[in-house]
């Protein structure tokens, strides 16, 4: 490889792996295109390379692929890596791919809260190479909810050691509806069924004046829905202060009625607020806004997620529960992959149509069958061959792929 760019499909090595690799070939540069289709670069670990300092670029699957048909037309294609225009990307709010969605198999508004969990620069042993977390620095840049979750612990127990004397509730409400909004893509909205009330802003918990219970509304499910939940507001603040209650309904979603716009607290003070739904005649899909209690002596805003859904009968989505990190070659998985198809309102789909599959690589597929309590809920035992394999799920109009690296 010596004197050239090498392109190198993403595989089940380590990206340091591949890049010191190509470099201890003689090679200037490295390509890396991702094996899974699409523009995101979705990371199922670690994107460091580590010590590894021979250029290198990642570049999308479509991407990848027209190069090698390139290559292949012409042996002597000459390829130039331009990084002068080059900058780091601005850090954006987005939920990641393996972040659990809503809503819960109850029918009720889930998550509650949404935490960094990506790029985490965290502490790593370096005594066992061969086990979790390892690196000879001492550091990894790692990622995964096993993080995020902490982060909110670490935040509730700088929140009580900063406003001591509330109530778990309040806390609780301080952290959830004081929460930052969290987008799924450039200038997308996350949903409250993919980031709850938004992303964790503890600065916002620890200025916040207003505290409510329950920290989200759920009206249920069904094709009418008429009720009234409500909800208690509380002054956490020193001051007296007066608080406008406003519906704002995801797009044109319907809003529901609050029985009054505006109230007055004392310090310590709690009143119940009713708030009605009326919805009738809707498509079938999920529904939801806040509302948004603003206090009008202080700046602080809470934000309460409502949220009902409408079943539907159709597939229109499939969501993986599970699905295996990596097999050994020539190794049999039972329950390699767990996989659940939901309606347009995201719940477990009823409907008669059941799931089929195509098979990508080496290995073979056992059986699919359904498994579980849970309608819509199936499951898929495999048997490996000598190179990693990805399995197409289909039903309806609907489709998912999940990439099962074999080692």
């Amino acid at each position: 490889m010596t004197g050239k760019i090498v392109l190198v499909l993403r595989g089940t090595c380590s990206f340091a792996s591949k890049v010191n690799d190509v470099a201890a070939g003689g090679a200037l540069g490295i390509i890396v295109y991702n094996n899974p289709a699409g523009n995101a670069f979705s990371r199922s670990s670690g994107a460091t390379v580590g010590t590894a300092s021979l250029p290198a670029m990642f570049v999308n699957q479509s991407e990848g692929a027209d190069l090698k048909a390139r290559v292949a037309r012409d042996s002597g294609l000459q390829v130039a890596l331009d990084f002068a225009g080059v900058t780091g990307f601005r850090a954006r709010t987005d939920v990641s791919d393996f972040s659990s969605r809503g809503p819960s198999v109850g029918s009720a508004l889930k998550p509650d809260l949404a935490a960094v969990g990506e790029e985490i620069v965290t502490g790593a042993q370096n005594s066992y190479s061969s086990g979790e977390s390892y690196s000879p620095s001492g550091f990894i840049d790692t990622a995964g909810t096993s993080f995020s979750t902490p982060l909110v612990a670490g935040a509730a127990a700088v929140l009580k050691g900063a406003r001591p004397g509330l109530t778990v509730q309040q806390y609780r409400s301080l952290l959830v509806n004081g929460a930052a909004p969290a987008t799924a893509g450039e200038g997308v909205t996350a949903t409250l069924s993919q980031a709850g009330a938004g992303v964790l802003d503890l600065a916002a918990a620890v200025g916040g004046t207003v505290a409510v219970y329950p920290t989200s509304l759920s009206f249920g499910t069904g094709s009418t829905l008429n009720g009234t939940v409500q909800f208690s507001l509380s002054n956490v603040s020193a001051a007296a202060d007066t608080y406008t209650i406003q519906a704002v309904p995801a797009g044109n979603h319907p809003a529901p009625s609050i029985s009054t716009s505006s109230l007055s607290l004392d310090p310590g003070g709690v009143q119940q607020v009713p708030v009605t739904l009326d919805a009738v005649g809707l498509a079938p899909g999920e529904y939801s806004g806040y509302l948004l209690v603003s206090g009008t002596a202080t700046a602080s805003v809470a934000r309460i997620p409502y949220w009902f859904a409408v079943p539907g009968s159709e597939p229109a989505g499939i969501s993986i529960l599970y699905q295996d990190y990596y097999d050994y070659a020539r190794s049999s998985s039972t329950q390699a992959v767990v996989f659940r198809v939901v309606d347009a309102a995201g719940l477990p789909c009823t409907g008669s149509l059941r799931p089929q599959f195509k098979l990508a690589g080496s290995g073979t597929v056992r059986a699919l069958y359904a498994t579980g309590d849970i309608p819509g809920t199936y499951a898929v035992d495999i048997r490996t061959g000598t190179a990693s394999m990805q399995l197409d799920f289909i039903i309806g109009t609907v489709s998912e792929s999940v990439y099962i690296p074999v080692i």
